[in-house]
């Protein structure tokens, strides 16, 4: 089902109430950085769609919030040994080529 999620972040409990809301889609990724040691988050959601299933619409919304560390401001850190890998896949590649290459070359072909 549809949802409007909007988010509120706070180093303080009482400015949650008077900070500006963040409008976020399911698809989308916020970076926020951490300006103190604890910070708080509100998360609000509202159903957009209507249900012709009547349990459907009086489920609860289950949403996950993954905070993570990042590396160079944008890259997750759990992105990072994907990272390694192609990199290292790519490196082999090129070696294999060169390899060949030579060899053709020194057969003369």
């Amino acid at each position: 089902m549809p949802a409007f999620f909007t988010i509120k972040i706070a180093s303080d409990l009482s400015e949650l109430r008077q900070s500006h809301a963040r409008k976020v889609l399911n698809i989308e990724k916020e970076i926020f950085d951490a300006e103190h040691d604890t910070m708080y988050a509100l998360v609000s959601v509202e159903r957009e769609g209507i249900s012709n299933d009547p349990i459907v619409q009086a489920a609860p919304i289950i949403y996950n919030i993954i905070l993570e560390s990042l590396i160079l401001g944008s890259v997750p850190i759990s992105a990072l040994p994907l990272g390694i890998l192609v990199l290292a896949s790519v490196l082999f590649t090129f070696a294999i080529v060169y390899t060949y290459y030579k060899r053709s070359k020194l057969r003369g072909d």
